[in-house]
């Protein structure tokens, strides 16, 4: 990576396709404009979201699809006017990527996976101290 105001520099590899970093949320689910249920996350990032289409819900979509997705945290909405594309379908789980985020979208979304991922690191830390 170039370097940043002349200070550092540092590179770095990766083998993975992932964008970014992905987190799974309890209690996060996304509901899909112009349908009438509510879908479980199975992990989320800056970039995208997997759903978990559970026994006896429905899903038709398409690869390729434009949707408009509502994140909720308990029943309550936390953004709203997401903008994503279908790129998997499965039978269980619906992997859409987003596109066309306004800045307070962006920053809302980074800042619910950094939590997430700063909370795990908390845990890490402490399952370790108490292991020694």
């Amino acid at each position: 990576m170039s370097d940043l105001f002349g200070e550092f520099t540092f590179d770095y590899e990766t083998n993975t396709r992932r964008k970014a970093y992905r987190v799974a949320i309890p209690g996060l689910f996304v509901h899909i404009k112009g349908r009438h249920q509510a879908f479980p996350v199975q992990d989320i990032s800056a970039s995208g979201v997997a759903l978990k289409i559970e026994t006896g819900q429905e899903l038709e979509v398409e690869t390729g699809q434009e949707l408009e997705l509502e994140l909720l945290i308990r029943d309550k909405t936390f953004l709203e006017d997401l903008k994503a594309r279908v790129i998997r379908h499965k039978d269980s789980m619906l992997a859409c990527e987003f596109h066309n985020l306004d800045l307070h979208q962006e920053a809302r979304l980074d800042k619910l996976v950094l939590e997430i991922q700063k909370k795990w690191i908390l845990a890490e830390k402490k399952k370790r101290v108490e292991e020694n």
